[in-house]
């Protein structure tokens, strides 16, 4: 009897160690400063953007023009424009596609990327959402941080041929000549809905590799009641057993070992891939939530100079972090506890 309890009381000592895992999670405060994102200025963009350059295919004229839009956008807000034509795969067969970027400078040349995808899916019209909403906000914090004083230059990325398998961001990890002094990167997709209550982040690539959990944390930590974050734990379980997939931009940069998180619409977006992914579907308040939470997290993590590294192989919740000496020790608890029962 004394034996048996002894091997109870030694599977339980991971389960203690879940309970207590919340206290393993990092302490990480958000910039908790002025912020000047506007969403009625975003909006106004996005409205600009879908009326002018409807069914933005990847390859097609106004896809092409549109991206000429986003670089005049970003001249006038002072930045030198960079350009980067590839050819992609489209709906059709392969395509001209066009990236665009501007760089703001900050006193070291260690980068944040913040990026969004312009094109659409055929069967789309607008793309309100999918993507203008996120070109909206990307243009709305290139204007807000124009002329901040900030320690970590910050890349403002257009990107094309999103839809047809994340082709542009691919592109930019592979020929930014400075690539391996990324810190971070950030992709807005989708996160314009009036419908929506927060946000949901994706932090992880199938087959399965995922970011450094910085990002994902210091996301979590700059989460406001105007736009709460959601981090779904059973979706990394899955994408770890590479049962989900998820495609977004931000996939080819954790691909690349660069911690990357990628922001979208919580719940999912109900109009996605229709025609009916038009702009009375987002809202300047939306916008402003979406807009003043990523404007957050870039000086939080402009304020720490960087990110802390603290490893790729953990789960993650609003409620629990659990590096990987934490997820092994419930894996074994589990299984301890299951042959203790059948004994």
């Amino acid at each position: 009897m004394r034996g048996r309890a002894c091997e109870l009381a030694l599977a339980l000592i991971p389960l203690i160690a879940l309970l207590a895992s919340p206290l393993a999670r990092p302490a990480l405060s958000a910039y908790d400063g002025p912020l000047y994102f506007d969403g009625h200025r975003a909006y106004d963009c996005l409205r600009e953007l879908c009326s002018k350059f409807k069914r933005r295919v990847v390859g097609s004229g106004a896809d092409a023009a549109a991206g000429l839009w986003v670089a005049e956008r970003l001249r006038e807000l002072g930045y030198e424009v960079h350009t980067q034509n590839f050819t992609a795969r489209g709906f059709g067969g392969f395509v001209s596609a066009m990236n665009v970027y501007a760089v703001k400078r900050g006193e070291v040349s260690r980068y944040v990327v913040l990026m969004a995808h312009r094109d659409v899916v055929p069967s789309t019209v607008e793309g309100a959402n999918d993507n203008g909403a996120g070109v909206a906000i990307l243009l709305e914090l290139a204007r807000v941080l124009a002329n901040r004083s900030t320690r970590l230059s910050i890349i403002f990325l257009c990107t094309d041929a999103e839809e047809t398998g994340l082709h542009g961001a691919r592109h930019f990890v592979r020929s930014f000549p400075e690539a391996s002094r990324i810190v971070c990167a950030i992709n807005i997709d989708m996160c314009g809905w009036r419908g929506a209550r927060g946000i949901a982040l994706f932090a992880y690539y199938s087959p399965p590799a995922f970011s450094d959990a910085s990002v994902l944390l210091l996301a979590l930590s700059a989460s406001t009641p105007e736009c709460p974050v959601a981090v779904d734990l059973m979706d990394q379980v899955m994408a770890r057993l590479s049962l989900i997939y998820v495609g977004t931009d931000s996939m080819p940069f954790v691909a690349a070992g660069v911690p990357a998180v990628g922001v979208t619409d919580d719940p999912t977006y109900p109009y996605w891939h229709t025609p009916e992914d038009t702009v009375d579907k987002v809202s300047p308040e939306r916008l402003k939530a979406v807009g003043r939470f990523l404007e957050r997290l870039v000086l939080t993590i402009d304020g720490m100079g960087g990110l802390p590294r603290l490893g790729t192989r953990y789960l993650a919740s609003n409620w629990v972090y659990l590096p990987e000496p934490l997820v092994r020790g419930v894996s074994l608890a589990v299984l301890a506890l299951a042959v203790f029962t059948v004994l």
